[in-house]
């Protein structure tokens, strides 16, 4: 949705690096930014892409698009079946090789049996949930 009253064209500031007191820095230069959408993505400008770690290392992410069933928020509106969020985290070593990969997506449960539980020696509420995964993940 467009808005009329806002100018195509907007000066932002970014936050581009970070000092500690102890001298360590964490630095993120414009160029770890997404400053231009594309045709098929027109909100992720301003969203982090990179972060250099006083480690030397690297924290990277990428983004992707969530859809969710129709039927997830069916009384409040389409707008609410999808998502934009972080799909792939990435952290590198300050030699650029990959030391951990994470990767995020969604899918659909079913919550089969919810049961409160006291424990008579701990008095402690426990809760129990079996859940069963739904087929039509989609990402």
């Amino acid at each position: 949705m467009n808005d009329s009253a806002t100018p195509n064209n907007l000066t932002v500031h970014f936050l581009t690096g970070i000092t500690q007191p102890d001298g360590s820095t964490w630095s993120m230069p414009l160029s770890d930014y997404i400053l231009v959408n594309t045709p098929l993505f027109n909100d992720l400008v301003g969203r982090i892409q990179g972060l250099k770690l006083p480690t030397l290392g690297r924290l990277e992410w990428e983004y992707g698009f969530y859809r969710f069933p129709a039927t997830s928020a069916p009384e409040r509106g389409p707008w609410l079946t999808s998502s934009r969020g972080v799909t792939v985290r990435r952290k590198k070593t300050a030699a650029g090789g990959v030391e951990g990969t994470w990767t995020y997506a969604w899918a659909t449960a079913t919550i089969r049996t919810v049961i409160a539980r006291r424990s008579p020696i701990r008095r402690q509420l426990r809760f129990v949930m079996a859940l069963t995964p739904s087929t039509g993940r989609t990402l």
